[in-house]
């Protein structure tokens, strides 16, 4: 009996040591399977951040080309601030401006923006609904809408004269108010 089991043992032994080495070579082939993985992930993120700086820098230029290549209301538009708030003639700061600036004939046109937020509800709602005939008859004039299924044309036109008077006396009732911006 003895013998068979320090044959055992022995086996044992062997068995031991060729697990250890199995088990030391695993973890030598994992952690340079790690170092690649960690390289490959260092790789990767460094790519894509190049990748990305360069596509930044390509659509800034492709920006700056197409802007240069078209207009744009930037191109023509000025934004004045601070104008005096009782200033509701756009033709007489069409006039001024063009006196002052020295553009006689040169300016297309100004646009007074006023104070609709200051006005009662019901005034903000006629206001609104004056400005909503007013884009459909663009759109009409412009083919954008069919004629079909918009407002007929004479009583939208009719409406709108309606409205430049409505629009009229809420300017002279000071009712309306310029918000010093044009």
């Amino acid at each position: 009996h003895k013998g068979s089991f320090e044959v055992m043992h022995s086996d044992c032994a062997a068995l031991t040591t060729d697990l250890e080495d199995v088990e030391g070579e695993l973890l030598q082939a994992q952690m340079s399977q790690a170092r690649v993985n960690q390289i490959g992930c260092v790789t990767l993120w460094l790519a894509t951040m190049l990748l990305s700086w360069a596509f930044h820098y390509y659509q800034k230029k492709f920006i700056s080309r197409y802007d240069e290549s078209t207009a744009s209301q930037e191109d023509y538009t000025l934004k004045l601030d601070g104008l005096p708030k009782h200033l509701l003639s756009e033709q007489a700061l069409m006039s001024t401006l063009e006196e002052e600036l020295r553009m006689e004939g040169r300016i297309h046109g100004v646009c007074i923006c006023y104070d609709m937020k200051s006005l009662p509800a019901e005034s903000r709602e006629t206001m609104y609904d004056m400005l909503e005939r007013l884009t459909e008859l663009h759109d009409i004039e412009n083919g954008w809408v069919n004629k079909m299924v918009a407002t007929p044309l004479s009583e939208l036109e009719a409406a709108l004269q309606e409205d430049a008077e409505v629009f009229a006396r809420m300017i002279q009732d000071g009712e309306l108010k310029s918000s010093g911006v044009a």
